[in-house]
C-alpha cells in the first residue's frame, strides 16, 4: 500500500516537473526572441534572478492546469 502510494506520488512529481520545465522553456525562448506576451513578462518576473521562484510559478501552473 505504501509503495503504491509512493509510486503514484513519484509519477505525479515527475509529470509536474517535466510540464513545468517545458512551460518555462517555451516562455524563456519567446522572451529571448523579443516576445512580451508570455507568463514571465506578463507577471513582471523578467528581473527575477531566483530560478527557484520561477520554477515554483511554473510548477503551480502545471499543477493547476
Amino acid at each position: 500500500m505504501v509503495l503504491e502510494l509512493l509510486k503514484v506520488f513519484m509519477i505525479v512529481f515527475f509529470a509536474v516537473h517535466w510540464a513545468a520545465c517545458i512551460f518555462y522553456f517555451i516562455a524563456n525562448v519567446d522572451r529571448s526572441n523579443g516576445g512580451t506576451n508570455n507568463w514571465i513578462t506578463v507577471n513582471n518576473l523578467q528581473n527575477n534572478t531566483d530560478p527557484l521562484a520561477l520554477y515554483a510559478v511554473a510548477c503551480h501552473f502545471a499543477l493547476t492546469t
